[in-house]
């Protein structure tokens, strides 16, 4: 389930699935932790009407839907012990019907300036320029190049739309080297694995991200080493990578100049 709730789907059918049998007991507090859930079994809101099947009780959460349509919204709520359980940002599912973007649409466009404030290494920008090939950014200014970019280690970086984002080819401070290296998959798609240097899962999608400019509609990535979650890093429509939240800090956009 995305933290914001929403599930967003290019299909006429869609269910929720959610199991939640009770875990043996143990002892008395522990159980009792356990088992905050006992009392909220019932503790969501639906139009039954909407469903073509469902089953709510204490075992399970199930809720289908068939025979939706483009642009369809549906709202489930949800209440706190619930909300709490699944770990999601907001007390409310939504289901959104639409037809799956291209990661293209997360291209860098008329962008030349993009400016961050790092919690963990300060002010930085990046620079951009656009050819036939795709866009090349690289460090304009800031105090620490190996992690400014979205390849570690680079000091430039060429994009190239071509069955998904790729950094085609970089610059380190030694060397020019000619990579493959997948940033955003063609279809954004909820859940969705892929791999670069880490496991990559695509874990939200209109992810809300609060910046200094106002709020950003972002797809969410999660990065992953050993199984252990590393940063999750933002991309937003034309402006590509937004913020990267390390855990302990983040990387935020903010400010933007552009061509025109």
């Amino acid at each position: 389930m995305p933290r914001n709730g929403k599930i967003i789907v290019d299909s006429n059918s869609v269910v929720i699935d959610i199991n939640i049998d009770l875990p043996p007991d143990f002892t008395e507090d522990f159980n009792d932790m356990l088992h905050r859930y006992d009392h909220f079994n019932y503790g969501l809101l639906f139009d039954k009407d909407l469903a073509s099947d469902y089953q709510v009780d204490d075992k399970r959460i199930y809720i289908k839907y068939d025979n939706l349509d483009l642009d369809d919204r549906i709202d489930i709520y949800l209440s706190y012990e619930l909300q709490m359980l699944l770990g999601l940002s907001e007390r409310r599912i939504q289901i959104i019907v639409k037809e799956n973007e291209t990661s293209e649409a997360y291209l860098e466009e008329n962008v030349i300036r993009k400016e961050f404030d790092g919690e963990l290494i300060g002010l930085y920008s990046q620079k951009f320029d656009y050819d036939q090939e795709g866009v090349s950014q690289k460090v304009d200014q800031g105090s620490d190049m190996l992690f400014n970019l979205d390849f570690v280690g680079a000091t430039s970086i060429s994009y190239k739309y071509e069955d998904g984002i790729r950094v085609k080819s970089k610059v380190t401070y030694q060397e020019s080297e000619t990579i493959d290296y997948l940033i955003l998959p063609e279809k954004l798609i909820l859940g969705t694995e892929y791999y670069n240097n880490r496991r990559c899962v695509i874990s939200a999608l209109n992810y809300k991200l609060e910046t200094t400019m106002g709020l950003l509609d972002a797809v969410e990535v999660s990065y992953y080493e050993n199984e252990y979650l590393v940063f999750k890093k933002y991309y937003a429509r034309n402006l590509g990578l937004v913020a990267i939240d390390y855990g302990n800090g983040w990387d935020k956009i903010v400010k933007i100049d552009y061509t025109k």
